[in-house]
């Protein structure tokens, strides 16, 4: 009997392809100018001489105001003199989040007095080597897809780990950290790995990355319509917990001279 033509498997990087043409990724002639500029006027830094800062403005101050469209890496190392309190790590975020990025970050801590921030692009963020705080899911992409009556709202808010988080994050459980954060315009999530942290189930992991990217062409099949679907989707799949923060639960009365 003929049925007719087989249909042909859409491969991961095939779908990732089609995402980036459907969503409209490009960068502009005017973004390209505007990183060269910032470039030039970043003072040279490194792990041995950071640019010391005296507060959380001052970090903000530093950061590019347009993603990095370069395949190279981009760091820029802080230093503080009283060190970076946790507070002060998060605030880093918030305040980043105010600028309604279009590109990626990520923070990593050295130790206590000095970090570095990665600048990425509209995609990603490669170079990460030490402890990673966190990292920013900006959200201004998502505005480009058409459908989105039946996404869940955590991926919308930027929330929801990614395959890449997922194979990143492995590497990282594996050598002993056991929490990871991703920040939003909204505020953020801890992903947290159990003590006795074993590898991932690959077909599990390729599982998610298909539905995932799903999502970005308007299209639910993961299940998860509420953050607690994810929670339990993430338990359930990969042993991770995973606990939503919002930034109102920093905004106290001590919290103005973070920024100051």
């Amino acid at each position: 009997m003929n049925e007719g033509p087989i249909q042909k498997c859409e491969s991961i990087d095939e779908k990732v392809d089609r995402i980036r043409a459907t969503l409209g990724i490009v960068y502009t002639e005017e973004e390209i100018r505007m990183l060269e500029n910032w470039e030039r006027k970043l003072p040279q830094n490194s792990i041995e001489s950071p640019i010391y800062v005296a507060s959380v403005k001052d970090v903000l101050d530093f950061l590019p105001p347009v993603p990095n469209m370069n395949n190279e890496d981009v760091e820029i190392f802080f230093g503080k003199i009283d060190g970076f309190s946790d507070r002060e790590l998060i605030a880093i975020f918030e305040g980043f989040s105010k600028k309604s990025p279009t590109f990626e970050i990520t923070l990593e801590i050295f130790n206590k007095d000095s970090i570095s921030i990665h600048i990425g692009n509209k995609e990603t963020c490669h170079g990460i080597t030490e402890i990673e705080y966190g990292h920013y899911h900006p959200t201004d992409i998502l505005k480009n897809i058409l459908i989105k009556e039946n996404l869940p709202e955590v991926f919308l808010e930027g929330l929801m780990p990614s395959r890449g988080d997922l194979v990143y994050w492995e590497r990282k459980f594996m050598s002993g950290q056991h929490t990871m954060r991703i920040f939003s315009k909204i505020g953020y999530v801890e992903v947290i790995a159990p003590q006795d942290f074993a590898i991932f189930d690959t077909s599990r992991v390729d599982e998610f990355a298909k539905k995932y990217f799903d999502l970005f062409l308007g299209q639910n099949t993961l299940g998860i319509n509420t953050h607690e679907d994810l929670v339990l989707y993430f338990k359930e799949n990969f042993l991770l917990d995973v606990i939503f923060h919002s930034y109102k639960t920093y905004q106290d009365v001590g919290k103005k001279d973070v920024f100051e």
